[in-house]
């Protein structure tokens, strides 16, 4: 997933690269490591209903 596609997925069901779950994208996290900054994806699991998984932007793919 990009950065502009965030807003107008958030808490929509998206699916993340390499599980075959889907999840609710909660939040999108700025972060500042040693190389700059970066974004987070903050992914809600529906089933287990408190699980949340942290994971790259990148790894997200929006479900049509």
């Amino acid at each position: 997933m990009k950065i502009e596609e965030v807003k107008s997925n958030l808490n929509r069901m998206v699916k993340y690269k390499g599980i075959s779950n889907v999840y609710e994208l909660t939040a999108c996290i700025l972060r500042k490591g040693e190389s700059g900054f970066f974004y987070q994806a903050e992914l809600k699991d529906r089933k287990s209903g408190t699980s949340v998984l942290i994971c790259k932007l990148e790894e997200i793919e929006v479900i049509e």
